[in-house]
């Protein structure tokens, strides 16, 4: 949870200021769904939250918000926003009035809202109990006493002799927990589901709606609504923010591919055959060092499918600063959506917190 106080702190600040279109977007309009379909973006955790046409075009300002989420009918879009004290209320806004609806209010940090296949449910991520705004803890002891570093330890404050001994103190790591809700759209009635310690950005299969994916504590977990029991999918801790395709068949995930950078892979829908679909090429690498930079690779991450599942959007920064990119759904045919010549002149600019943000929604 590296950085973590100050992303809250910035989003939550973002909240309770309000953020207005940026200049040269108009406000939202009753549009009409094209054929390829409508993508949903926000600019940052908390920030201004934007529609673009799936080819790019009709670029457009909705609101501002937390992980916007298109309904499977592409005519309204659920998101979150937080209050001053962290609890989150979720929003449906409707793309053709461009009215909003609160829908459920009060859940801790909520996250990642997931539409059922039908429209009619969504469930969140909320932070349900953990280690939070952890306080400073100080050992002392005595001189012939071995020294026993704990294995939680977010910040060293002190350490130092004292007269009988050895004190030493620091501050835990921040450790939040987080559950899934299950909130009725047309009421706002809910249900907690059955869930892991860690239970994040929750994903609804399209196909088969007794299916939801989540990033759990140890990898992806697969949890059966019907009958309330879950299994591990995956075993590997660098994948998150997983996403269903349309036919069921496939998961895309943001890969933590090392402890610099994010790629997006893609499973089958029983965590099988990955493939990795994002990389920075060698050639590109052997470039930096001969421009006398340090190498690096690039970052992609939040994924999304199309509605056909033939695509996916992502965002990347692979030149310089944070753009939406579209690719065919083997990896193939990677191109930005917009250019920086149109995000330039909106004002637009994005800013990834690598805290599980869904960025968008196709």
């Amino acid at each position: 949870m590296k950085g973590s106080k100050l992303f809250w702190l910035v989003l939550c600040l973002a909240v309770l200021v309000g953020l207005t279109p940026a200049a040269g977007v108009s406000a939202q309009t009753p549009v009409d769904t094209p054929t390829d379909g409508v993508i949903i973006f926000q600019t940052e955790a908390g920030g201004q939250i934007y529609a673009v046409n799936g080819d790019g075009s009709n670029l457009r300002y909705l609101t501002t918000g937390i992980d916007p989420a298109l309904s499977p009918d592409g005519r309204q879009v659920a998101f979150i926003r937080w209050d001053g004290v962290g609890l989150g209320t979720l929003f449906v806004l409707d793309l053709t009035s461009g009215e909003e609806r609160a829908v459920a209010w009060e859940m801790r940090l909520a996250r990642s809202p997931a539409w059922s296949p039908d429209g009619q449910s969504i469930i969140v991520s909320f932070q349900h109990g953990g280690l939070v705004n952890p306080e400073e803890i100080c050992h002392e002891y005595d001189a012939d006493d071995g020294i026993r570093i704990p294995d939680n330890i977010g910040e060293i404050t002190k350490s130092r002799r004292s007269a009988d001994g050895f004190v030493f103190c620091y501050i835990p790591k921040e450790d939040l927990q987080w559950g899934l809700r299950r909130v009725e759209v047309a009421t706002g009635a809910f249900e907690d589901l059955p869930h892991d310690l860690y239970s994040r950005s929750p994903t609804w299969n399209p196909a088969q709606p007794w299916q939801v994916v989540y990033d759990g504590a140890r990898g992806l977990v697969s949890l059966d609504l019907n009958r309330g029991v879950s299994w591990a999918l995956t075993t590997d801790l660098a994948d998150h923010s997983p996403v269903i395709s349309p036919d069921g068949s496939r998961i895309a995930v943001t890969y933590r591919q090392d402890s610099e950078h994010w790629d997006i892979h893609v499973l089958n829908i029983d965590g099988s055959g990955r493939a990795r679909l994002t990389q920075t090429s060698y050639i590109e690498l052997a470039w930096q060092i001969m421009r006398g930079e340090e190498p690096h690779a690039f970052n992609n991450v939040s994924a999304d499918w199309s509605p056909d599942g033939s695509r996916l959007a992502f965002l990347t920064d692979r030149r310089g600063a944070w753009e939406i990119w579209v690719m065919n759904a083997d990896g193939s045919g990677q191109r930005p959506l917009l250019s920086a010549d149109t995000l330039a002149q909106a004002g637009i600019s994005f800013r990834y917190s690598g805290m599980e943000e869904r960025m968008l929604s196709w």
